[in-house]
């Protein structure tokens, strides 16, 4: 495997044999699997699931998923663009759907993710590309009602804000709130004159920066 920088900075997963890394991988999470589950309280093995897209410069699914189901995972999430596409177009679904044939037959369920904006949305992709369920990733950001289909109001959006900034500052009392930025402005979206908002947000340091740029 490569080091953890170097799968970081993408500079070598190209030129390197993706599956077997992604297998060997697996090898070393089951061989530790029983530590983990003894850890997390758990009696036996913890189950080991797989996120990953569909390649790095093109589709690799039918190198890719083989070679995660003899890795013996219990499920595989995949993200319908490959690596180099980061979120530019449209998720490739079909490849999902061609991945979730490659699973026929075994065990392993096969997740599927990308574009996914509603509940809605995602139980119709279940039907039409026949996968066992669906991630929900960037439209969650700052809209967490998403789960309940809720159009939450202003006022719950900032007392999220507040709660959210809250529980970052108590499991990492060490920070500030400059690395939540990003997530606080979030909750701005759609809403009637956000940028100077968010440009107000974007400068906040401690909790009390934050409750009065909110006030």
């Amino acid at each position: 495997l490569t080091s953890q920088e170097e799968w970081k900075n993408g500079k070598r997963l190209a030129d390197t044999d993706l599956p077997e890394n992604m297998k060997q991988a697996v090898f070393k999470m089951k061989s530790s699997e029983m530590y983990l589950g003894n850890l997390a309280g758990c009696q036996g093995q913890l189950p080991i699931s797989v996120k990953t897209r569909i390649g790095y410069h093109e589709s690799q699914i039918e190198e890719v998923v083989p070679f995660l189901i003899e890795a013996g995972v219990e499920r595989i999430a995949l993200h319908g663009r490959t690596f180099d596409a980061r979120y530019s177009g449209c998720a490739d679904w079909g490849q999902i759907a061609k991945a979730k044939e490659l699973t026929k037959g075994t065990s392993v369920q096969l997740w599927g993710s990308g574009d996914i904006k509603s509940i809605k949305q995602a139980n119709e992709f279940i039907k039409l590309y026949g996968v066992d369920g669906i991630l929900i990733a960037r439209a969650a950001f700052g809209n967490p009602w998403i789960f309940k289909e809720y159009v939450p109001s202003w006022e719950e959006r900032k007392n999220a804000m507040l709660y959210h900034a809250e529980l970052f500052l108590k499991y990492r009392p060490d920070l500030d709130l400059r690395p939540m930025r990003k997530h606080i402005t979030w909750y701005c979206k759609g809403i009637e004159g956000s940028a100077k908002l968010r440009d107000r947000l974007m400068k906040v340091i401690t909790l009390d920066d934050l409750v009065n740029v909110l006030d």
